[in-house]
């Protein structure tokens, strides 16, 4: 992804209904290099505090560097840790994380998800392939035939390593509710998810105690296997009773991928 298509995503959150004001707490889970918190950083005039969380070394240590560079993150309250988020059954364990290091917004602890979505991405272009030659169309036939082929699936993994350029690193994990208590984190004003398929496990990591922090939610998913419906129940069970859609068009990769926002319609008084 580009540094013009990853501002463009940002963008998308915001144009989804999320919301950030001076004075205010965010938590970025999936904080890659830092575009989501330069992007809050300048709406909050610098006058913000902001939790980071991104495993992968190499794009961790490209976010320090950001922070300790771009004058509007120096402003920020910022803590920047070096750690994925999930769910407690993965809680104080060290996990393979698999990071792309020409594709870093692909980066993900959910490598068979990812994987799946290499192989929509090509049906997708093969399918546009087919209706634009008309005529000649089998061409295109053939080419998806091919690429719903056990063979290719099989070389999907070759092409994710050479390509992607594909690295297992090991990540630290713990939950987002357990961090909430450690920093003494009262009030989530927003909290920005962007974790390439582990965003219903970030959920998860909330307990009872910590869920009536959270007053507002961003996330980008999709409802391949439910997931979208899953997220929604667990929001509104939670009280983030006022949920919208938004599809995703940031990136053309035909994953029909959306981005959810809920809010509190009576947000929990400051801690």
């Amino acid at each position: 992804m580009t540094a013009e298509s990853l501002v463009r995503e940002v963008d998308e959150y915001f144009a989804s209904g999320a919301e950030v004001l001076p004075g205010q707490t965010v938590v970025d889970v999936g904080a890659n290099i830092g575009a989501f918190a330069l992007k809050v950083a300048e709406l909050c005039k610098g006058d913000v505090r902001i939790l980071c969380f991104e495993p992968a070394p190499a794009t961790f240590s490209a976010l320090q560097t950001n922070f300790g560079q771009v004058e509007r993150l120096k402003q920020t309250r910022h803590q920047l840790f070096p750690l994925g988020l999930s769910s407690p059954e993965y809680a104080g364990k060290t996990l393979n994380f698999y990071s792309f290091s020409r594709f870093e917004t692909n980066s993900t602890f959910d490598v068979a998800g990812k994987r799946r979505e290499f192989e929509i991405f090509f049906e997708d272009r093969a399918h546009r392939l087919t209706v634009q030659l008309g005529p000649v169309a089998s061409v295109g036939r053939a080419l998806e035939r091919f690429l719903t082929s056990a063979v290719w699936r099989t070389s999907i993994w070759w092409v994710m390593r050479q390509v992607m350029g594909l690295e297992v690193v090991q990540a630290q994990v713990a939950t987002l509710g357990e961090m909430l208590r450690r920093e003494d984190v009262q009030r989530v004003d927003l909290l920005k998810i962007d974790v390439e398929g582990a965003e219903l496990d970030v959920l998860l990591g909330l307990d009872a105690e910590t869920w009536p922090r959270v007053q507002q939610v961003v996330m980008e998913t999709h409802n391949r296997d439910g997931r979208q419906d899953k997220i929604a129940r667990l929001l509104t069970d939670h009280g983030l009773s006022h949920i919208d859609l938004l599809q995703q068009k940031a990136v053309d990769n035909g994953l029909e991928s959306v981005i959810i926002t809920a809010r509190r319609s009576v947000p929990t008084e400051r801690g």
